[in-house]
């Protein structure tokens, strides 16, 4: 909920696919953990390790780490170096993630030098 220019409080949902082993045919792209490390995740265990890092994180940021949380974020992007195929507008062209607005956008730089931001879902990687 927004207050004047402050946010008053807001709701999060993290989903992680642990131990799933069908997918929806709409859904491209999709593995859970089980089928990656080939084993069945304990579900209390995955929640336990998500809590102490939403807390560890939750500290950072009462104690203005900003900056690291926000390196360590940008150091976790799928493809956060070199110049990747991206799609946006039923354009494909070639840029490199070089940072993520407060707002959430991701910034590319194409080959020309020119950096442009996108929102949630107007861009797609090409993979």
């Amino acid at each position: 909920s927004i207050i004047g220019e402050h946010i008053s409080f807001t709701v999060i949902g993290i989903g992680i696919n642990l131990n799933q082993q069908t997918f929806s045919n709409n859904v491209q792209n999709v593995i859970s953990i089980s089928q990656k490390i080939k084993q069945e995740i304990n579900i209390l265990d995955a929640l336990n390790d998500v809590l102490m890092h939403i807390d560890k994180r939750y500290s950072m940021l009462k104690n203005n780490q900003v900056d690291t949380i926000n390196k360590d974020y940008f150091d976790s992007l799928y493809r956060n170096t070199g110049f990747h195929q991206y799609e946006s507008n039923g354009k494909i062209f070639e840029a490199q993630i070089v940072g993520i607005l407060n707002t959430g956008e991701i910034q590319l730089k194409d080959k020309n030098g020119i950096i442009n931001s996108y929102a949630f879902k107007e861009v797609n990687f090409i993979i």
